[in-house]
């Protein structure tokens, strides 16, 4: 898998704990260039400071997903500095608090992201915008 995932920049949505903070790790083992973004700084430094240290590339966005207006904002400075999001895991949010009906995984309030936990991966242009349909078989 290493090969399949070296150097393509993944955005990890709720990346300062539990799952996003797992994964982070995960992809960064496989060489992914790991985009993180929450709401807690300091967890999302602190974990980018593990993942340099163990040879990773790992870049800070802090965040709060649940508000429209900071998606736009978050794609550009990426793309600023990234040139390219491959991969978007989308984990913000979660619990019975998120707009998913409580499955976890979503952006509260049922944000613009929270469709693609129902929808599988969605993939994007380089502006984050979607480009094609859910995939076949997909909730």
């Amino acid at each position: 898998m290493a090969r399949e995932l070296k150097n393509k920049v993944v955005l990890i949505t709720g990346a300062s704990s539990g799952f996003g903070e797992d994964s982070a790790y995960l992809f960064a083992r496989e060489g992914a260039v790991v985009v993180l973004t929450a709401r807690r700084e300091d967890r999302l430094n602190t974990i980018a400071e593990k993942i340099r240290s163990q040879g990773g590339v790992a870049s800070v966005f802090p965040m709060d997903i649940s508000e429209p207006r900071n998606i736009q904002p978050l794609i550009e400075n990426i793309l600023r500095q990234h040139g390219r999001i491959d991969i978007l895991f989308n984990n913000a949010g979660g619990g019975s608090g998120s707009g998913t009906g409580g499955s976890g995984g979503g952006c509260r309030g049922g944000g613009p992201w929270s469709r693609l936990d129902r929808r599988g991966a969605v993939p994007a242009d380089r502006g984050g915008r979607q480009t094609v349909g859910p995939r076949p078989g997909a909730l």
